[in-house]
């Protein structure tokens, strides 16, 4: 059976698929990111920490300080620090900066990286409690965003890794 397995019979491989620029297209399109209530704030900061940053697991998520990120300007505009810490892997309206800035900011630039969303205010004040988000809701993000957007495919918080790894192999980075 062992050496079968090896040879890949009898076997499918489960894989979490990468979310292509047409999906992420479409999660904007529908709503599912964007700065419009708490939830939609939440999951654009997880899709683009996953993206940008190359973050997967729900304990790399799940362990975020506020204090990891920093928002900074130079001559070539905007940009995000992130300060990793040791882990077993380590245009407008969309600019990931002002998307991250409003939820530090709505954080109070402090604590738990994810909290429980809260309604917004009569104002439209985005809002989350002190609660951090437990693992099993972070373990179900990308499903849910995966969900929200109406995307065909199999979706996992590894969606997010794969879909770093997949644009920079496309815009020719080296292995």
């Amino acid at each position: 059976m062992k050496h079968l397995l090896d040879q890949g019979l009898g076997t499918k491989t489960k894989q979490a698929d990468p979310v292509s620029n047409e999906d992420e297209e479409k999660l904007w399109e529908k709503g599912v990111f964007g700065m419009k209530n708490s939830k939609s704030l939440q999951y654009t900061v997880f899709f683009y920490a996953c993206k940008l940053f190359g973050l997967r697991g729900r304990d790399e998520h799940r362990n975020l300080q506020c204090n990891q990120f920093e928002i900074g300007e130079d001559d070539g505009g905007r940009f995000i620090r992130f300060i990793g810490r040791g882990s077993k892997t380590y245009h407008g309206q969309r600019c990931m900066a002002t998307h991250l800035e409003t939820y530090l900011n709505a954080l109070g630039n402090d604590g738990d990286f994810y909290r429980r969303p809260l309604p917004s205010t009569q104002s439209g004040t985005i809002r989350y409690g002190y609660q951090p988000v437990g693992i099993n809701t972070l373990n179900k993000f990308m499903k849910e965003i995966a969900e929200k957007g109406s995307l065909q495919g199999s979706f996992t918080n590894h969606s997010g890794k794969r879909t770093c790894a997949t644009t920079m192999y496309t815009t020719g980075i080296d292995e």
